[in-house]
């Protein structure tokens, strides 16, 4: 040194007690893209990594960059949808380092895949009616309330309220059409087998007496019933023209 009484003084050959900061090193990533997928209804998004350089790491360091995710800026289906990155690192040194993460990433979200479910319906009787409101769902959550009956002997109403006009086989088919975020779901058909309605009790048991109504008898059998003494009895309309 110089002055005026420097020969007073020595400097160590060593200073200690130096206080000094290293701070982390920056980490970027160039060439990563967002990946497309089908609507689900999150915002969850996946980071591809394929093809792409990892800049400002020392060699010999153990950092590597993990958690390959991030989120799209809407859920609803649509094109070149801004992503945000929310990548990670790992390995022993990664403290050592601060991750840039990459920027302008975009990617597209196409419309979902629903199914119907529809359960079998139980046989019915041809007097009864079955409402079919919430006799289908549908997997994405979207209400099944169009339905229409393929063959068969049935009816629906405004209410989508089943009826039958005769014994057979009535199917039903229950669709979606989607929305903007949900393709049309496959049509499922349910096949109800409709038969004579049975009922028990509200008949007085006989005996009864079988009359023949003669020639050119129109009849329907709605009912059947079996009394207590064993008879059959049948329900119906009937007109008899002789």
């Amino acid at each position: 040194g110089s002055g005026f009484l420097t020969n007073n003084y020595a400097l160590p050959g060593s200073a200690t007690g130096a206080v000094g900061e290293i701070t982390v090193k920056t980490m970027t990533v160039t060439g990563a893209t967002a990946q497309d997928k089908m609507y689900n209804g999150t915002t969850n998004a996946v980071i591809s990594m394929a093809g792409t350089t990892t800049n400002g790491v020392i060699a010999g360091d153990d950092v590597q960059v993990s958690n390959l995710a991030g989120w799209f800026a809407t859920p609803d289906v649509a094109t070149n949808i801004p992503v945000t990155a929310a990548l990670a690192l790992t390995g022993t040194d990664k403290d050592n380092y601060s991750l840039t993460q990459p920027t302008g990433l975009a990617a597209t979200i196409t419309k979902g895949n629903q199914t119907i479910n529809f359960p079998p319906i139980s046989r019915k009787g041809v007097t009864m009616t079955v409402s079919l409101n919430g006799k289908a769902t549908a997997s994405s959550g979207l209400p099944v309330t169009n339905f229409a009956v393929a063959s068969g002997p049935g009816t629906i109403n405004a209410g989508n309220v089943l009826s039958f006009s005769d014994t057979g086989l009535v199917s039903v088919v229950a669709s979606q059409a989607g929305n903007t975020n949900w393709n049309a779901a496959a049509p499922v058909t349910n096949v109800i087998e409709v038969v004579l309605s049975y009922i028990s009790g509200g008949m007085v048991p006989g005996p009864y007496v079988w009359t023949n109504l003669g020639a050119g008898v129109n009849g329907l059998v709605r009912a059947l019933a079996v009394g207590a003494n064993g008879n059959l009895y049948a329900g119906g309309e009937f007109t008899s023209a002789g």
